[in-house]
C-alpha cells in the first residue's frame, strides 16, 4: 500500500502539470466599478448540458450586478476581461452553510477562453470515500498573489496548498449527510513545490476554489486528470486553522433546478 508521504512525494514530482491542469479550469472572478478591481473571488469553468458556466462560492457573487463581475483569465498581467450572465446561488449568508453558486458564459468562443479547459460532470465526485487514504489539494487565487499594474493592469497568480483529509465521511444517511468538508489549514507548512517551511498566504480571494482530491486508489501511474473535485471553498478560519468546502452536491443540486439533469443517488 502506497504511503500519505509517498503521495506527496508523486505530487511534489508532477507540481508542474498538476498546477497547469487545475490553472486552466479555474477564473478569477473580480468586481469591478468601471474604475478598478475592489473585489475577487476565484471560479472554476464547467460544462453543464452544453452550457458553459463558471462555478463559485455564493457570497463571491452574491448582491452584486453580474455586469459588475468580471471574468479574468489570462496569465500574464492585461487589462482585458468579460462580464458573464446571471446565474443563480444558493446562501451565502454567514450564518448558513450553504454558500455555492454559477454564472452563465454567454459567450464561449470568447478568444480570453482560448487557454481554458472546462471540467465535466464527471470531474465531480459526490460521496467520496477513502478520503483519509488520499491527499486533499486547495487551489484558489490569493489576494497575496494579485498585482495591479500601472493603468488599471492587472496579474492573478495562484496557490495550492496539499494536505491529507481528517476524516471519511458516511454517505449511508441521505437525509443526513453534511453540507461541509472541513480541511486543517496550518500556520507553517513545507511548502511541496519549494521544499522549504513556509506560512500560508492570507487566503482571501480563494473563495469559490476547489478542494480536489488526487484520487490515487487503483492508480497504476497517477496523472492530474485522476482528481476529483469535491467541494468548494466557502470559509477560512485563521483562529481554528481550518477550511470548510460546501461539497459539490449542495451545487449539483442547484444547477438541477435549471439544466434537465439526472438524479444522483
Amino acid at each position: 500500500m502506497v504511503s500519505l508521504e509517498q503521495k506527496k512525494h508523486v505530487l511534489r514530482a508532477s507540481k508542474d502539470i498538476l498546477n497547469r491542469y487545475i490553472f486552466d479550469r479555474t477564473v478569477v472572478l473580480a468586481a469591478h466599478d468601471g474604475k478598478g478591481i475592489h473585489s475577487h473571488g476565484t471560479g472554476m469553468l464547467l460544462i453543464v448540458c452544453n452550457q458553459p458556466i463558471v462555478i463559485t462560492a455564493a457570497h463571491v457573487i452574491k448582491d452584486l450586478d453580474p455586469q459588475t463581475i468580471q471574468l479574468i483569465t489570462t496569465e500574464e498581467p492585461s487589462n482585458v476581461r468579460f462580464a458573464p450572465a446571471a446565474g443563480d446561488l444558493y446562501g451565502g449568508d454567514a450564518s448558513e452553510e450553504l454558500d455555492v453558486g454559477f454564472l452563465r458564459i454567454a459567450d464561449p468562443a470568447s478568444p480570453l477562453l482560448a487557454n481554458k479547459r472546462f471540467l465535466g460532470l464527471t470531474d465531480l465526485e459526490f460521496f467520496p470515500t477513502g478520503l483519509t487514504t488520499d491527499l486533499a489539494i486547495l487551489f484558489g487565487m490569493p489576494g497575496t498573489e494579485h498585482k495591479e499594474r500601472i493603468r488599471d493592469v492587472h496579474s492573478f497568480g495562484s496557490f495550492t496548498y496539499m494536505t491529507s483529509f481528517p476524516e471519511d465521511m458516511d454517505w449511508s444517511a441521505p437525509g443526513n449527510r453534511a453540507a461541509l468538508l472541513s480541511i486543517g489549514y496550518d500556520e507553517t507548512v513545507e511548502d511541496a513545490f519549494r521544499g522549504q517551511d513556509m506560512p500560508l498566504p492570507d487566503p482571501r480571494g480563494m473563495s469559490g476554489g476547489g478542494l480536489w482530491r488526487a484520487r490515487f486508489a487503483g492508480a497504476t501511474i497517477w496523472t492530474p486528470d485522476r482528481m476529483r473535485l469535491v467541494g468548494i471553498l466557502t470559509e477560512f478560519h485563521e483562529d481554528r486553522r481550518e477550511v470548510k468546502a460546501n461539497r459539490v452536491e449542495n451545487l449539483y443540486h442547484l444547477l438541477s433546478h435549471h439544466f434537465d439533469l439526472p438524479e444522483i443517488q
